[in-house]
């Protein structure tokens, strides 16, 4: 397998910045493509969920603000069917990179409706700016697995990544994760 990561978190891969138009983030998918193609690679990992959102049209999670700057704003195309079928053209696999329990990388951001903040609130834990589900709740895991069954049912994906971020790393904050000391477990 020779493969790349595509991180949409802080628009550091896709998109590469904010505000772009669809044409421009379809051009970038497709250079990104390309790129991967060149190098020889035959699988990416696009980053689709990187807050508790969506770089998919979800009926369950809001579309991710990192696409067009307001979350639950729709940028007018589905960017994950697009890795799809530009990668699928160039013999190239497509995996589903998510991070399952990481809800906002900024607390203090407004949250659309279908945010998981909102719907799944007693679950949410904050540590330092940073909002988390809490790993140990059935409600989290359920809400994790609904998400993961809807990708699976709906794309044709090579696979699902789930990311390392499942609690916050020690270094982060002195204080132990508010989870009753199941993550003291891990």
């Amino acid at each position: 397998m020779r493969g790349a990561w595509i991180p949409s978190v802080y628009n550091l891969d896709f998109p590469s910045r904010k505000n772009m138009t669809p044409i421009e983030q379809l051009r970038e998918i497709r250079h990104l493509v390309k790129v991967a193609a060149r190098c020889r690679l035959n699988n990416i990992f696009v980053q689709v969920r990187s807050e508790g959102d969506a770089l998919y049209p979800s009926s369950i999670e809001p579309w991710s603000r990192f696409l067009t700057g307001k979350q639950g704003r729709t940028p007018g195309f589905d960017p994950l069917q697009a890795f799809i079928k530009e990668a699928k053209l160039r013999g190239i696999a497509v995996h589903a990179w998510i991070n399952p329990y990481r809800v906002a990388t900024n607390a203090t951001n407004s949250f659309d409706r279908k945010h998981v903040s909102r719907s799944l609130a007693p679950c949410i834990r904050r540590i330092g700016n940073f909002l988390w589900m809490d790993p140990s709740s059935v409600a989290a895991r359920d809400h994790v697995l609904r998400v993961v069954k809807d990708l699976i049912s709906r794309y044709d994906l090579a696979g699902i990544h789930m990311d390392d971020y499942f609690y916050p790393y020690p270094s982060w904050s002195p204080a132990p994760f508010p989870d009753g000391g199941h993550s003291q477990c891990h």
